[in-house]
C-alpha cells in the first residue's frame, strides 16, 4: 500500500460511524488546487421593474424630440407608457479556481471521507456577463420618428454588464463521506457527498450585493492516484442553483430615473426612438450554475497543520488557540479525551517540530 500517513483516532472513529465500517489504515493527504484546475460559470440574474418610458421631447430643451403616446392611434402630446422591464444575464465565463481539500482513504474497507474543503472559484476574478433589459408593454406610437411598437412582444434591449465575485464553497462540519474503488495499484476512483455553504457577492448597475451564504450539497466525484512523488487527485462537480434576494437587498437597488435610452422603431424598423426611462425594482433572483474541473496535488498530513490547508505557520497556531480557548473538541491534540495544558504543549512540540 502506497498511502504512508495514519488518520488520528478520533477521525476513524467519526468516519466509521458515518460508514459503518471500522478500520485503522486510514491515509490522510492535504491537497491544493494547481493547473489544469478550470471552472464555468453561467451567472443568472433577473430583476423585474415596473415603470413608464416616455420620449425626450421637451417644447423648450429639446422641440424636436421623440414623442410617445399610448394606444394604437396616440392621442397627442409627449405622454408616459406603462411597462414591466426585466433585467436579465446570459452566456457564461471561465474562471481558474483556488482551494484546497483534506482527503482521508482507507483502501482495505473502500471509505473515503472529505474535510476541510475551501474553494473560491472566482480566484482569478469577477466574471462579467451581457445584461439584457427585455421589455414588455402595451401597444403605443412614437412621433419623431413616426413608429408603432404593437403590444404583448417582448423587445429585448443591450445594455451593459453584470458580474459575479468572490464565489466560494466552505465546507459545513468534519464530514464528506464516500467510496473509493481500486482501478489499478495505487489509483482508485471515489464518490463523496460533501455538504457546503455557499457565498457570492453579485454587482449590477453600479452597485454590488452580497448574497447570505446558503447550505447545499457537493457531489464530488473523480480519480485519486497515489503511484508518484506526491498524490494527484482529479475531480469534477456540477451544479446550479436560484435564489431570491431579500427585500432589503431589493430595496437597495437605486430606481432608474430618466434615464436615455435609445429604442430601435418596430413598425416600420430600422430607426431608433429615443426614450426617458424611469424604472423601480419589484423583485430580484440570483442564481448560477457551475461546471468545474479540478486537478489537486497532495501532501501527507502534519499533525501541526491544524487548520488543514496544506501549510505549518502562524494561522494554525492561531486557528489552535481558537478552539482551545472555545473548548473546542478539535483542541484534544493528544487524543486523550481530555482538553488541558498537555494538548497545548503537545501541539507546541509537534509546531516546532515541523513536516
Amino acid at each position: 500500500m502506497l498511502f504512508t500517513k495514519s488518520r488520528p483516532a478520533a477521525a476513524c472513529v467519526a468516519l466509521s460511524l458515518a460508514t459503518g465500517v471500522s478500520s485503522a489504515a486510514v491515509d490522510t493527504f492535504i491537497f491544493r488546487l494547481v493547473d489544469p484546475s478550470r471552472v464555468t460559470i453561467e451567472p443568472a440574474i433577473a430583476v423585474p421593474f415596473q415603470g413608464t418610458l416616455i420620449g425626450d421631447f421637451d417644447p423648450q430643451a429639446n422641440p424636436g424630440g421623440t414623442q410617445t403616446r399610448p394606444g394604437f392611434i396616440g392621442g397627442s402630446g409627449n405622454q408616459p407608457v406603462p411597462l414591466n422591464v426585466t433585467l436579465g444575464t446570459g452566456s457564461d465565463a471561465p474562471s481558474t479556481p483556488a482551494g484546497s481539500l483534506r482527503v482521508d482513504a482507507d483502501p482495505d474497507t473502500g471509505v473515503v471521507n472529505v474535510s476541510f474543503l475551501d474553494l473560491d472559484l472566482t480566484a482569478s476574478g469577477g466574471l462579467e456577463v451581457p445584461v439584457t433589459l427585455t421589455f414588455l408593454f402595451e401597444t403605443f406610437r412614437t412621433f419623431n420618428p413616426n413608429s408603432l411598437y404593437p403590444g404583448g412582444i417582448p423587445l429585448p434591449i443591450p445594455l451593459g454588464q453584470a458580474g459575479i465575485a468572490n464565489l466560494r464553497l466552505q465546507q459545513l462540519g468534519e464530514s464528506g463521506p464516500g467510496t473509493l474503488t481500486p482501478d489499478g495499484p495505487g489509483v482508485f476512483t471515489f464518490a463523496a457527498a460533501v455538504p457546503v455553504s455557499i457565498s457570492l457577492e453579485a454587482s449590477f448597475l453600479g452597485q454590488t450585493f452580497p448574497l447570505p451564504a446558503f447550505p447545499a450539497i457537493l457531489p464530488l466525484v473523480g480519480r485519486l492516484d497515489t503511484t508518484g512523488p506526491s498524490p494527484v487527485l482529479e475531480a469534477s462537480f456540477t451544479g446550479g442553483f436560484s435564489q431570491p434576494l431579500p427585500p432589503d437587498l431589493v430595496a437597495q437597488i437605486p430606481p432608474i430615473e430618466n434615464q436615455p435610452l435609445g429604442l430601435p422603431t418596430i413598425l416600420p424598423p430600422g430607426q431608433t426612438a429615443n426614450v426617458l426611462l424611469n424604472l423601480v425594482a419589484t423583485a430580484a433572483e440570483l442564481g448560477l450554475t457551475a461546471d468545474a474541473t479540478l486537478t489537486a496535488r497532495g501532501t501527507p498530513h502534519c499533525p501541526a497543520d491544524f487548520n488543514n490547508d496544506g501549510f505549518v505557520d502562524c494561522f494554525d497556531h492561531e486557528a489552535f488557540i481558537e478552539a482551545f480557548e472555545a473548548g473546542s473538541p478539535r483542541a484534544d491534540f493528544n487524543r486523550d479525551a481530555f482538553i488541558d495544558f498537555f494538548d497545548v504543549q503537545d501541539f507546541a512540540s509537534a509546531f516546532d517540530a515541523g513536516c
